[in-house]
């Protein structure tokens, strides 16, 4: 139970567009053919990194620190 309160916890502190844009993925891909799901991955992530919360993850990375999500 305190694993998974501490998965909750870390979860929580992710921006909630890219949690629901990854479950959307895994969900398409679950019955897709394995080409067809890292197809759909590639564009998906790629589609990723220009949204604003992909940049700041990125910014903070290279900076090393903490990421500013927007609410």
């Amino acid at each position: 139970m305190e694993a998974a309160h501490e998965l909750a916890a870390t979860l929580m502190q992710r921006p909630r567009a890219a949690l629901a844009l990854g479950k959307a993925l895994y969900y398409r891909q679950l019955e897709a053919p394995l080409a067809q799901a890292y197809d759909d991955a590639t564009r998906t992530i790629a589609g990723n990194l220009g949204m604003e919360v992909a940049r700041e993850g990125i910014d903070a990375f290279l900076e090393k620190r903490a990421p500013r999500w927007k609410p």
